[in-house]
């Protein structure tokens, strides 16, 4: 057996001491500086607890980690936090010891339009790594709207009556800035902490509606999803477009993976068309191909676009603008 010098050992033994030992010197540093952070900006005394740390990076030491972090923090019943860096001032530290009060008074604006079975919102504000933590200097919601808004806003709910949103208007609501709603067909959705902050995409087969509001105008789209096979296939509800399994299927000398089907659009205008395919539908060993026709004729196969969300989920998806009048035949291919 290998003998290790027992300098070595003990080199090794220290060097890991005196890390952990710095790691919890600096949590102790950053509960202190969230204390009197607190103090000095609100007058009262809370109490420091548990710390979490900022992620810099698995290369960097636990010491260095633990140089700034979130820290939780309690004053008669009420949890809030405070961000601190250990390297930086207390008067550089932030916190969202109003979120409550200040995220109600936002949604009170518009809430009373939305008429729906539940409802969750997001307000986009605040600074550094969590969500609506704001600097010392932010005392009033007068100061909020003037050092950080307009906000954008985010609204997820189910059981939406649309007509109860068609009269919001956010022209005079100094605010808020952008306005987006998503009515999901399932309950449990609007509960999920990743849950899509923009126009929404491969989404859309899982929603029944999205609409849009900004200081200039309004959007309100109602969405159709088909199931075909293993593909979701999603538009906008207008009732000029169809999908359908394809009577008489292209030639082509390439492996399917699904059938061939006809998107159909018979309005006048561009139909924007979505079609998702879950991750835990296909092989993710394999790259794969669709293959469409245009004006008739058959295109050169283009690969399938494909990404994560952030709970690590694979989608596949294809994007088409489908003119009116035209029909676009599709397939998955390998």
């Amino acid at each position: 057996m290998k003998k290790i010098p027992l300098i070595l050992l003990c080199s090794a033994a220290a060097g890991a001491l005196l890390t952990g030992c710095g790691a919890h010197s600096n949590t102790r540093k950053l509960q202190k500086m969230a204390e009197q952070y607190v103090s000095e900006k609100y007058g009262f005394k809370a109490k420091a607890g548990n710390v979490k740390n900022d992620s810099i990076g698995w290369l960097e030491s636990k010491s260095n980690k633990s140089k700034a972090g979130i820290v939780e923090m309690t004053y008669k019943g009420k949890t809030f936090s405070v961000h601190a860096y250990t390297e930086s001032s207390v008067d550089d530290c932030s916190d969202n010891y109003m979120e409550d009060e200040w995220c109600s008074r936002i949604v009170s604006v518009f809430a009373d339009n939305i008429r729906c079975d539940d409802m969750v919102t997001n307000i986009a504000y605040g600074i550094g790594f969590a969500q609506h933590m704001v600097g010392k200097d932010i005392m009033t919601y007068d100061d909020l709207i003037r050092n950080y808004g307009p906000f954008n806003v985010y609204v997820n709910t189910y059981g939406l009556d649309p007509d109860s949103i068609s009269a919001i208007n956010i022209s005079d609501i100094p605010e808020i800035g952008e306005l987006y709603i998503y009515d999901w067909k399932d309950r449990s959705a609007i509960h999920n902490e990743t849950l899509v902050t923009a126009q929404p995409t491969y989404e859309r087969s899982e929603l029944c509606s999205f609409a849009y509001f900004d200081k200039d105008k309004q959007v309100f789209e109602k969405y159709a999803s088909e199931k075909k096979e293993m593909i979701n296939i999603s538009y906008i509800d207008n009732g000029s477009f169809s999908v359908s399994e394809c009577a008489v299927p292209p030639e082509s000398r390439n492996t399917g993976v699904s059938s061939w089907y006809d998107l159909k659009n018979e309005g006048s205008e561009y139909m924007d068309v979505y079609i998702s395919i879950a991750g835990s539908e296909l092989d993710g060993t394999k790259e794969y191909n669709y293959e469409y026709t245009e004006n008739g004729k058959l295109q050169s196969p283009q690969y399938l676009m494909n990404n994560k969300d952030e709970s690590g989920e694979r989608h596949y998806f294809i994007h088409r603008l489908i003119p009116g009048g035209e029909t676009v035949s599709l397939r998955i291919t390998e």
